[in-house]
């Protein structure tokens, strides 16, 4: 997960995205984290998704924390695209 984020390419940040959604919850977890340094617009959506649906306390409250961060990184009339 590390890797995808250093690398902030849209290919890692869809791995991440997708990593957001693992059952296992460290894994989406810490993938919701890395969005929160790396992701933009585009990923908020997906953060918000995962915010709204997961069971995992732990994922909901790294989504909420990388949805903040998007918002105020890149705006919040960008993240409503």
């Amino acid at each position: 997960i590390t890797v995808l984020a250093d690398r902030g390419t849209p290919g890692s940040r869809a791995a991440l995205r997708d990593a957001a959604r693992d059952p296992d919850e460290r894994i989406a977890a810490e993938a919701a984290k890395a969005l929160g340094r790396v992701g933009g617009a585009e990923d908020h959506a997906e953060l918000v998704k995962v915010l709204t649906t997961t069971k995992s306390d732990s994922a909901r409250d790294a989504a909420k924390d990388a949805v903040v961060a998007i918002s105020r990184r890149v705006g919040p009339d960008r993240t409503a695209e």
